[in-house]
């Protein structure tokens, strides 16, 4: 025989002292949780008892045994048991002997404590257990040991049920004020493009206009109020691309493309701003397969697969570590680099299975992982290395959280919101790639995003494959496609290039579009 009363902490009541207990309708209250033998619910064992009831209205002394703390032997139970439910006006009930015909001939009531917190000092009374002796055994020193030991289980299997319950409600407020954060981020930044996208109109055709033209001074203040307004909707912009990705909005259009010159294009617009800060900057951006396959694109089926990607995003994470190379390197170079590359699935693996953020020596010129000789390129791969201030070693594996800043670097300008690295890993992880850092602090930095080729690993319903095509309405729609890619990046770009050029320390302005002649 055995039962357990527990602390009736669950129910939607206030803490009420007294034990441990929960007050309810101003009475401590213990809810009766499991029994073995006994039916629950009778005047034996009721479901619920207020410890702090008129003496004499319950049975079993739970009030004592919490108020003590101490264990309480009661011999000759039955007989007291059918005493008192004989003066309450209830039918005696048997305690039952477990395998033996009669009952037991002493009930022990133990206090069950749990802990709090992770020291066996800090510990509140849960409830009691009330065990039933055997009634050929006596109780002696070894049977009280092993309900103590039957006691102290209980105590840490519901200490341990009450902690995960703990760590379960505090993950789930964190990630409701996370939603919360990503609502508000996202409501925001709704409200602030609107208005911001209809100040640029104007405001570019104003500075196109040449009949009349505008007065010098006049022409200033609208190139520094256009070059502020683009970084204010590429902050508003990269604000709603992460509340996207967090809400797991965000709609990708997966689609075969040049890849080399998109990226040739996205990097020629910094090329300006960042020679006339002092730097050099090394291109390495070589598609060794063109001309093999401009000749044998429709009869050699050995050929490697094309690569597929948004574009949209790769003018994102290419502009993120081009601009966050430019800011922290004062002197020295911008290295870039996109190959295609082979990757084994054991190098897949051993990547997968250590950090990739080991720190090496950021000399230039680097080279990606080459061809290998016997096998198809499997990746593609982009490589942004500069001279700049470096990142500490023991900030390397957070320069990819979002909102995290490095503290103690300085570069070409305070400002920054924390989100660039965070949303470049996000759409590398959307394409089925890594985003990696390699740093030294003082020597410089690494980034490396690697993609896989082919569209098999992307979600189908988002890949725009253009294979079914006849040879010549396929290669009319790639080269629309890459029309439409060039002008897409000249836009998107320019946010991105214009706040480059306000971190430089003189106030000359830099053309960066010089088709649209926009100044920026």
């Amino acid at each position: 025989m055995a039962r357990s009363y527990i602390n009736n902490s669950d129910d939607d009541t206030s803490d009420g002292g007294g034990g441990g207990g929960t007050e309810m309708n101003d009475k401590v209250v213990y809810k009766l949780a499991i029994t073995s033998g006994l039916e629950a619910g009778t005047p034996a064992t009721p479901a619920i008892v207020a410890i702090n009831q008129t003496e004499g209205s319950i049975f079993w002394p739970i009030h004592s045994v919490l108020e003590s703390n101490e264990t309480t032997v009661i011999d000759q139970p039955q007989e007291k048991i059918n005493a008192f439910l004989e003066r309450s006006g209830n039918a005696p009930v048997p305690l039952p002997g477990g395998l033996w015909p009669e009952p037991p001939r002493s009930v022990v009531l133990m206090p069950l404590t749990i802990n709090t917190t992770s020291s066996s000092l800090d510990q509140i009374q849960a409830g009691v257990v009330i065990f039933g002796v055997n009634p050929r055994r006596a109780l002696d020193e070894q049977y009280s040991n092993f309900l103590q030991l039957v006691t102290r289980q209980m105590s840490s299997i519901i200490s341990a049920a009450m902690a995960y319950e703990a760590e379960k409600k505090q993950v789930e407020a964190l990630a409701a004020l996370d939603r919360a954060k990503t609502a508000f981020f996202s409501n925001v930044s709704h409200e602030f493009r609107t208005p911001l996208t209809l100040m640029l109109g104007p405001l570019e055709d104003a500075l196109r206009s040449i009949d009349p033209p505008l007065h010098p001074a006049h022409q200033g203040k609208l190139e520094l109020v256009y070059r502020n307004s683009l970084r204010l909707l590429k902050l508003v912009n990269s604000l709603l691309d992460f509340s996207r990705l967090e809400a797991k909005r965000t709609q990708a259009h997966f689609r075969r493309c040049d890849l080399f010159r998109a990226t040739a294009d996205l990097v020629s617009m910094f090329q300006t701003a960042i020679e006339k800060a002092g730097l050099e900057l090394v291109v390495d951006i070589v598609n060794k397969d063109d001309d093999d396959q401009h000749q044998h694109a429709a009869a050699d089926e050995n050929r490697d697969e094309g690569i597929y990607v948004d574009l949209d995003m790769w003018e994102k994470i290419v502009s993120n570590l081009l601009s966050n190379a430019f800011k922290y390197t004062v002197e020295g170079c911008i290295f870039v680099s996109l190959r295609k590359i082979y990757l084994s699935p054991s190098s897949l693996s051993s990547s997968a299975s250590t950090s990739p953020t080991t720190a090496i020596s950021p000399s230039l010129p680097c080279l990606p992982h080459p061809h290998h000789p016997h096998h198809r390129p499997t990746h593609v791969q982009l490589v942004v290395r500069d001279t700049g201030v470096g990142i500490p070693k023991q900030s390397l594996s957070r320069v990819f959280e979002r909102f995290y800043r490095v503290e103690g670097v300085h570069g070409r300008s305070y400002e920054g919101t924390g989100i660039g690295l965070a949303l470049t890993l996000e759409l590398a992880k959307l394409h089925g790639g890594t985003a990696n850092v390699d740093s030294v602090a003082g020597e410089g930095s690494t980034f490396t995003v690697t993609l896989p080729l082919g569209h098999r690993h992307l979600p189908q319903e988002h890949v725009d494959d253009m294979t079914s095509s006849s040879s010549s309405s396929s290669l009319s729609q790639q080269q629309q496609g890459a029309t439409r890619d060039a002008t897409r990046i000249s836009l998107l770009g320019n946010a991105y290039v214009a706040e480059a050029s306000r971190w430089m320390d003189d106030d000359d302005d830099v053309e960066i579009d010089n088709k649209n002649n926009y100044p920026l």
